[in-house]
């Protein structure tokens, strides 16, 4: 809650904030400014709590809000994709700040893995049409005597969210943080323009999410299995 209030005073009101879907509604209604997107696409019902259910499914389905299967999928890719290749999806949007969340390690035995993206880029980078494995290995066990961390490969470096989760590692070229807690990181995109860099430079087209509904963070990402 306190990353999602300090929006309002480290950003400009006219801020924009790229980060994956189920922040969304939160960054609007606790942080007062746009997100890019508040939904999940209807694709991707199998990445989260209602798809692993089938009449929860059904319901949301039926009731639930949705953004585009394009915007969705734009949102990966500028996650997953190298940092030269994420400004242009982030500047489509509109995107001026991108918010995202961490434990501040790669063990995965406490905290919410809700307000956690690393437990998510599986998800993320399947529908990024990426192999998550590339980048990052899970544990296979998990007691109080083994090793339940998550292991960065030789090419994680080469993600934005993980260049912002692990900034300490692979310092991002093109983002400014501004945010940092336990929980969550905020960062200003820093886009190249002739004269040096803007803050942000949006698309005539672009399109974000504004939805003034009652929010909590919500559709936490589907992992695989750990044996605990």
């Amino acid at each position: 809650m306190q990353a999602f209030q300090n929006l309002s005073l480290t950003t400009p009101a006219n801020a924009i904030v790229m980060s994956w879907w189920d922040y969304g509604r939160s960054i609007h209604d606790f942080g007062g400014r746009q997100a890019v997107v508040s939904n999940p696409s209807r694709d991707i019902t199998w990445s989260f709590d209602a798809g692993q259910n089938a009449i929860a499914s059904l319901e949301y389905q039926v009731f639930g809000s949705w953004d585009s299967t394009e915007k969705i999928h734009d949102v990966a890719n500028a996650l997953v994709l190298p940092e030269n290749q994420s400004l242009s999806l982030m500047q489509k949007y509109g995107a001026s700040y991108v918010m995202v969340f961490h434990k501040g390690d790669l063990d995965v035995r406490t905290g919410n893995t809700g307000l956690n993206d690393l437990p998510k880029f599986y998800a993320i980078a399947k529908i990024a049409g990426q192999d998550w494995s590339q980048y990052v290995t899970p544990p296979t066990t998990c007691s109080t005597t083994s090793s339940c961390a998550y292991t960065l490969t030789s090419k994680a470096g080469n993600v934005t969210l993980l260049r912002l989760l692990f900034d300490d590692r692979y310092p991002p070229q093109h983002f400014t943080k501004v945010y940092d807690n336990p929980v969550a990181k905020i960062y200003r995109i820093n886009y190249p323009t002739a004269g040096g860099y803007a803050s942000y430079v949006p698309f005539p087209s672009a399109s974000v999410s504004s939805e003034p509904l009652q929010s909590q963070v919500v559709g936490y990402l589907w992992a695989p299995k750990r044996t605990v």
